[in-house]
């Protein structure tokens, strides 16, 4: 199984707590050289408006909020935990993965759902697809000719007539492996904004839609309170949230 640092376990422990001690996310940030860097790279970058004048590690976690610490600690983490995935677009799928998150967030805050937790579920939605290709890139290159590698609820049902399970059940081992709280783990869910599972995987298909260039609105604006108007601004904070994220 592979292993995620410490310290971003830690940071994620520490952002998830009732009371958010901020200097003890600094203190823990600091500790990993490499993590700190980021998230002052981030609270530089263009999308919270202070490019090139934060300095310091505390300042950066203020202007850029705890939420966007635990994203970046998360998949920062995650990237050394999965450094190459036989069979997979890396790029695309931090893309999407960052994508998912943040249009999570915005679909929990709108509908009731808990935004950061949405979030993280968000970020690790894929994770099984992640281990499913290193543990089987046999089974994964099969499967990736099959369906859009992205697209996890097609995938999952290819995955299930191949291996006798999906990559939804590997996830859910990796992140009690992890420590990490098994609501966090990827569900099938339904199509209804009931719970996080649901939220995430209507914002995974999204996600899906905007890496490939496809993007409708009618599963969105249709059944639920969200318009048309609403529905393009979440698409385009998503994709500069992303982009942030990434690049920096």
């Amino acid at each position: 199984m592979p292993t995620i640092p410490k310290i971003s376990l830690e940071v994620m422990r520490l952002c998830r707590q009732s009371t958010v001690d901020r200097e003890r996310i600094v203190e823990a940030l600091v500790k990993d050289q490499a993590l700190a860097l980021k998230v002052l790279r981030i609270a530089n970058s263009a999308f919270f408006g202070y490019k090139g004048t934060v300095t310091s590690v505390d300042a950066a976690v203020v202007i850029v909020g705890i939420h966007t610490v635990r994203t970046t600690a998360v998949s920062e983490g995650m990237i050394r935990a999965f450094p190459t995935v036989p069979h997979l677009d890396f790029a695309s799928y931090w893309q999407h993965a960052l994508l998912t998150a943040s249009l999570a967030e915005q679909l929990g805050r709108a509908l009731g759902v808990d935004p950061d937790e949405a979030s993280t579920a968000g970020l690790l939605h894929g994770v099984g697809v992640l281990l499913l290709h290193l543990w089987r890139p046999d089974a994964a290159g099969e499967i990736v000719r099959e369906v859009p590698p992205l697209a996890f609820g097609e995938r999952a049902q290819r995955e299930r007539e191949l291996l006798g399970f999906d990559a939804n059940d590997v996830a859910e081992e990796l992140v009690r492996r992890w420590e990490l709280p098994l609501s966090l783990a990827p569900h099938g869910g339904s199509n209804n904004f009931d719970n996080d599972a649901n939220v995430v995987k209507i914002a995974s298909k999204i996600a899906t839609e905007l890496v490939t260039g496809r993007v409708t609105e009618g599963e969105i604006t249709k059944p639920f309170a969200i318009s048309p108007s609403h529905f393009q601004r979440m698409c385009e904070v998503a994709r500069a949230y992303a982009s942030a994220i990434a690049i920096s």
